[in-house]
């Protein structure tokens, strides 16, 4: 499979993930970083960063772990996953204003 190319691709890519999302207790997940402005570059090593906030008692190491592996995985690239309450707050109004949501 190739490495994800642009913002549409990787949407297109996660369009059937509600399940895998819904078994990780994903509350709400987006897309921010190079790809959600489509700068990041296809022939670059740019990794896709994500933003997730998760479902009351479903933040843990396993459920982090094995949403980071999926994504990777789905999308055949390097993966940044950060958590909403781990962000300062200063970073968190940069992501919030180039954040793209996806269907959970």
């Amino acid at each position: 499979m190739q490495p994800v190319m642009d913002k549409a691709d990787i949407l297109n890519r996660l369009k059937d993930a509600k399940p895998e999302f819904a078994r990780y207790g994903v509350q709400n997940i987006g897309l921010f970083g190079s790809f959600s402005r489509s700068a990041g570059r296809p022939d670059s090593d740019s990794d896709v960063d994500f933003v997730v906030r998760f479902k009351q008692n479903a933040t843990d190491f396993y459920n982090f772990m094995n949403l980071a592996y999926y994504l990777e995985d789905k999308l055949n690239r390097k993966i940044d996953l950060l958590t909403f309450d781990s962000l300062p707050e200063n970073f968190k109004k940069v992501v919030e204003k180039e954040i793209v949501y996806l269907e959970v």
